[in-house]
């Protein structure tokens, strides 16, 4: 009787939460060939791409990995500077302290680390990896640690005696704020539904199944200030000439309580180069997402603003 009393409880604090909505998208920032900004059509290809997007609470990052360049935005879309790289970067991170952090795995041996304050690189911090692991992207922890990352899970790069720093394994992706582990199983239990569950520095976050649609898989993003989870459902769907192509949506999620679903994220075209590709979430829970349109030469990154 005490645990049906509990639950109850909290099943009804649950109803308070605040509520969510999104407007949007809205069109951020558009390329094209010429572009007045002089940027020129920001293209992506299987070779090179995706392109990487971040958003502070000041400014929105976006990595060109085929230009080798990071362009900065500010918050209205113009842009502010950018930063070339004497190497093609694999995936890029910001920290607190305003620093960016780059990952090369592009040519290997050996992987590293190249931090830039401003167009400057101010640190590079070769590692090596077990088992000869490629390392795919870089994270800021809740702690403020540089993690790097593949196929789902964090490395920490540990120091050792007279040799290169080693990357060893701790935990599966983190979120920005709060998250320090996560874990989306696939079908682990009878009913083969995905469960999302996580913790925090003072404990584990309530879990969440989402309700997939055909064929989806689901994959953490990260997290918010306001402790809001962000989950992407990635499944098929099929084009007008009946092709399929890989669709996303936007899950929010807070307490195990489904606030907000973003899903008017799908391209609608089978090619690779017409397609939604990253997504960005702003601390305050404001979605970006970086769009490419191959045929008709442009590219775009659209905002969905958070209405609390």
């Amino acid at each position: 009787m005490a645990r049906r009393i509990v639950t109850l409880l909290l099943l009804g604090l649950l109803r308070f939460l605040p509520a969510l909505s999104y407007q949007g998208p809205m069109r951020f920032a558009h390329f094209e060939d010429p572009d007045p900004e002089g940027l020129g059509y920001i293209f992506e290809g299987k070779v090179h791409g995706p392109m990487r997007l971040h958003v502070s609470d000041t400014a929105l990052y976006l990595l060109a990995r085929y230009r080798h360049r990071l362009y900065i935005f500010d918050l209205s879309g113009n842009v502010l500077d950018s930063v070339l790289f004497g190497f093609c970067p694999r995936d890029l991170t910001y920290d607190s302290q305003g620093k960016f952090h780059i990952l090369q795995t592009r040519l290997r041996p050996p992987q590293y680390v190249a931090a830039y304050l401003g167009a400057e690189q101010v640190e590079k911090t070769y590692f090596d990896v077990p088992s000869d692991e490629l390392m795919t992207g870089i994270t800021v922890s809740p702690e403020g640690e540089i993690r790097v990352l593949t196929r789902g899970y964090a490395y920490e790069l540990t120091p050792r005696k007279k040799e290169r720093p080693i990357a060893e394994i701790a935990g599966e992706r983190p979120g920005r704020f709060h998250l320090i582990d996560t874990h989306i199983s696939a079908g682990e239990d009878s009913t083969g539904a995905a469960r999302f569950t996580g913790k925090t520095a003072s404990g584990a976050v309530t879990s969440f199944t989402p309700s997939p649609l055909e064929k989806e898989v689901f994959q953490f993003l990260t997290d918010d200030r306001a402790g809001r989870i962000y989950i992407v459902g990635t499944y098929i769907d099929y084009d007008e000439e009946d092709k399929a192509y890989l669709a996303r949506r936007l899950l929010v999620v807070k307490n195990g309580v489904l606030l907000a679903e973003i899903k008017d994220m799908d391209a609608g075209h089978s090619s690779y180069d017409y397609a939604n590709h990253d997504i960005a979430v702003a601390p305050n829970g404001d979605v970006y997402l970086w769009r490419t349109n191959y045929w008709e030469e442009h590219s775009d990154i659209l905002l969905w603003r958070a209405v609390p």
